[in-house]
């Protein structure tokens, strides 16, 4: 899957259209598909799609509250 940032360029992060309407819903299958991914294809993950400039800290919120 594409990051949030990627997918959805023109929803900067807090914006209301992640917590409603079609970014809400990529949001959540891309939480629960990171989620569930290993931890070691999580680093390569991060590696290849860096968080950009006001998404810092995006992935670790994931990993420390993963989808279950």
């Amino acid at each position: 899957m594409l990051p949030p940032w990627e997918k959805y360029p023109e929803l900067p992060k807090g914006r209301i259209g992640w917590r409603m309407g079609y970014g809400e819903d990529y949001m959540n299958a891309f939480w629960k598909w990171f989620s569930k991914l290993p931890d070691n294809e999580k680093d390569a993950y991060e590696q290849t799609s860096p968080e950009p400039e006001g998404w810092t800290g995006f992935y670790g919120r994931i990993r420390a509250n993963p989808w279950l």
